[in-house]
C-alpha cells in the first residue's frame, strides 16, 4: 500500500454511504481547501456513496491529511503495490 507515502497524480476517493449530506458537503469543502488538489469529477448515487476523481499536483501525504480532517473516521488504501497503474484509491469513512 501507499498509505505512508507521498502520493502524486490522479486520485480516486470513494466514501462510503450511510453519512448525512451535511458531513458529506464538509468533507468536499475541506478537500477544496487543500491547496494541490484540484478536483476533477464527483459522482454520487442513492444510497449517500460518492466518488471524488482528483489531481494532485505535487506529492503529498493524502492518506495522512484526509485521516486528520474532524469529519472522517478511516482512511483505507486500495493501492496496490507493484501495480503498472498509477491511481491511487483511498476509501473513506465519514464519522456520523
Amino acid at each position: 500500500s501507499l498509505r505512508d507515502e507521498a502520493q502524486e497524480g490522479p486520485v480516486r476517493v470513494s466514501v462510503a454511504g450511510g453519512h448525512n449530506a451535511s458531513q458529506a458537503l464538509r468533507f468536499i469543502n475541506e478537500l477544496s481547501n487543500f491547496p494541490k488538489v484540484r478536483l476533477q469529477r464527483m459522482l454520487g448515487d442513492h444510497r449517500g456513496a460518492i466518488e471524488l476523481w482528483f489531481w494532485l499536483r505535487e506529492p503529498i501525504d493524502l492518506s495522512a491529511k484526509l485521516s486528520a480532517l474532524d469529519c472522517v473516521a478511516q482512511v483505507e488504501d486500495l493501492s496496490t503495490d507493484g501495480s503498472d497503474e498509477p491511481l491511487v484509491r483511498l476509501n473513506v469513512r465519514l464519522k456520523p
